[in-house]
């Protein structure tokens, strides 16, 4: 899922000390006064600012794209001064054609209309309208109470389905030591995803994973569950940022939950430059 909340910058920002600060915080207070804030991009503490640095301390070359839809996390990365390769993975015909779109011309992209999984195949897939939602898992009754405008009506699409060492080998040609980054945002097909990494998941550094408080798809793992299971194939928790939320309830739905695997020896320098 591919809705995510605003960030406000956090307290230490060194930009608002001195002469440059003053004139900041003056212009700050008129925008208040009209009930807008001016921020920077990434906020501090944002999603956007941490993948920044780890995908610059890790030295990540490769970044793989699952459950791309329309190419969301693709625009980020660019965004946020990634510039090596991206290979976006997206089953649903629709957005992918987007997704396509929104990518075109850049020559460090690779795009598959497939899903990754454990098996090779073809699968059926749950397709709603608001295609951010499409899973091969069904939806629960509190996911179709939550979000009505989804408006689930039953579609379903066959899809291609490929293990990710399959097609490593095509993807990740070209980069003499692949320093992966797997972001998966598949609805509640995650672990499937890694089942099909097999020795190629050696490769991956760090990962970004949709995890529930709330499971809004029969037989999604709950947070616990999908934080063990990363824990146990090495990886430890960076930080959590929310996708979805409850605000009738005042709960969180989701978390993008960042990990990376620590055994792993840094070889950027981390800094937190500016994107050009």
């Amino acid at each position: 899922m591919t809705r995510r909340f605003p960030d406000s910058a956090g307290v230490g920002d060194q930009s608002a000390v001195g002469p440059r600060g003053v004139l900041k915080r003056g212009i700050q207070r008129i925008f208040k006064r009209f009930g807008y804030q001016i921020m920077r991009f990434p906020a501090l503490h944002s999603h956007e600012r941490h993948i920044r640095r780890l995908l610059s301390t890790l030295a990540v070359n490769c970044v793989l794209d699952v459950g791309a839809h329309e190419g969301e996390f693709y625009q980020l990365l660019r965004q946020t001064g990634y510039g090596g390769r991206v290979v976006s993975f997206e089953p649903v015909p629709d957005s992918f054609a987007r997704l396509q779109r929104v990518a075109a011309g850049d020559p460090h992209w690779r795009g598959y209309n497939v899903a990754l999984g454990r098996e090779a195949g073809t699968l059926p897939i749950n397709v709603p309208d608001s295609t951010m939602f499409a899973s091969f898992l069904r939806p629960n009754d509190y996911c179709q109470e939550r979000f009505p405008h989804a408006h689930w009506d039953g579609r379903t699409e066959s899809v291609r389905v490929e293990r990710l060492e399959s097609l490593y080998a095509e993807f990740a040609a070209g980069i003499e030591r692949p320093r992966v980054f797997l972001k998966m945002d598949t609805q509640g097909w995650d672990r499937d995803v890694l089942a099909g990494a097999g020795l190629r998941l050696a490769d991956v550094v760090a990962l970004q994973s949709e995890v529930s408080i709330i499971p809004i798809y029969d037989g999604m793992w709950s947070i616990a569950e999908s934080i063990a299971y990363y824990t146990a194939l090495g990886f430890e928790l960076t930080n959590l940022f929310p996708v979805t939320f409850d605000a009738e309830d005042m709960r969180v739905i989701e978390y993008d939950c960042v990990m990376r695997r620590m055994s792993v020896v840094p070889v950027g320098d981390g800094q937190d430059r500016e994107a050009d």
